[in-house]
């Protein structure tokens, strides 16, 4: 949350409607992981989610510090 918040602040100004529509599925995925209980789908599909959201950045450095620090947060599932 503490990367994702102004990268967001940033992109909600700069990034068209028509790119954020491929984020709908991934939070889908999520929403349904969590109802069935699905911990390891959860954490793929939650994973995945924040991703993308920060790809629409172009900051693949940025991408790849959140792919690691979302891998250490992770208990094993």
């Amino acid at each position: 949350a503490l990367i994702e918040v102004p990268v967001m602040l940033g992109l909600a100004r700069t990034v068209p409607a028509h790119r954020w529509c491929g984020l709908r599925p991934l939070a889908e995925a999520t929403v349904t992981a969590a109802a069935v209980g699905d911990r390891a789908a959860y954490a793929e599909s939650d994973r995945a989610f924040h991703r993308a959201v920060l790809t629409l950045s172009g900051n693949e450095q940025l991408v790849a510090v959140a792919d690691e620090l979302h891998r250490r947060s992770q208990w094993p599932l």
